[in-house]
């Protein structure tokens, strides 16, 4: 008797246990402990760091995903502060025609909404929030081995007038316009890009100025007078581009 009433005592009790480990219907490794297989696993860098946004505006996302609900727009120059969460995984933006491939960033905006920004949009320098409006290469052939003293002061003054107006210029031969040009003061996060071989190769250019600007297809201006060329280039930019920025000539 005594035995038949422990074995009672002891299938009630297996039961009993049975019962506790399966009260949601899943066990083991797939109970509601689990997280859910479209949240992103993160991990965490530093909060605290301020960025800025160098587009005109950039969507602040409840969550890391580009067709997430979007909680605000954060206006260029902008600054946010990481609160720590960076998404393992990247994805391929491309801004001003230069490829990103970036994670996300977990924000707190200036005016104290949170959410999730893709780390492309953001530089750690507030100077490289505004990105040139545009490019122009002083080109000279690598044929060419020597230059007039005119050359020289005429392209020195675009420069010069150029940079007044935000626009990036650098100097190029056909070798080195081999490689795509990246622009912007932070070398790791350029802010401009263009890649300009097959047009360099297909017009068999000598001497002048190539104009770039996002959106549009480069011209290739010949050497000219400093008037000539500022005045192709505000016909190419959209904008007057005048001797009289350049301070103290």
């Amino acid at each position: 008797m005594k035995l038949k009433f422990f074995t009672l005592i002891l299938v009630i009790s297996c039961m009993t246990l049975l019962s506790c480990g399966n009260q949601d219907g899943k066990s083991g490794s797939g109970g509601t402990n689990s997280p859910a297989a479209d949240v992103p696993q993160n991990v965490t860098v530093g909060a605290g760091k301020a960025y800025y946004c160098w587009v005109d505006n950039a969507n602040l996302r409840d969550s890391p995903a580009l067709d997430a609900k979007v909680i605000t727009q954060i206006k260029q120059g902008d600054q946010v502060t990481t609160l720590g969460p960076v998404t393992k995984d990247t994805i391929k933006i491309v801004l001003r025609e230069v490829e990103f491939n970036e994670p996300w960033y977990q924000v707190k905006t200036a005016d104290g909404k949170t959410g999730w920004v893709n780390a492309s949009v953001l530089v750690t320098n507030k100077v490289n929030a505004y990105p040139p409006k545009g490019l122009i290469v002083i080109f000279c052939d690598t044929s060419i081995e020597e230059t007039s003293e005119d050359w020289a002061w005429f392209t020195d003054t675009v420069f010069q007038v150029a940079k007044a107006y935000s626009i990036e210029v650098i100097f190029a031969d056909e070798k080195a316009l081999k490689k795509p040009v990246l622009t912007g003061e932070d070398t790791t996060h350029p802010t401009l890009g263009v890649n300009l071989a097959k047009f360099v190769k297909d017009g068999g250019f000598d001497q002048g100025y190539i104009f770039y600007k996002p959106g549009k297809a480069p011209k290739f201006q010949d050497h000219d007078m400093v008037g000539p060329v500022l005045s192709a280039a505000s016909a190419y930019f959209g904008m007057e581009l005048s001797e009289d920025s350049i301070i103290g000539d």
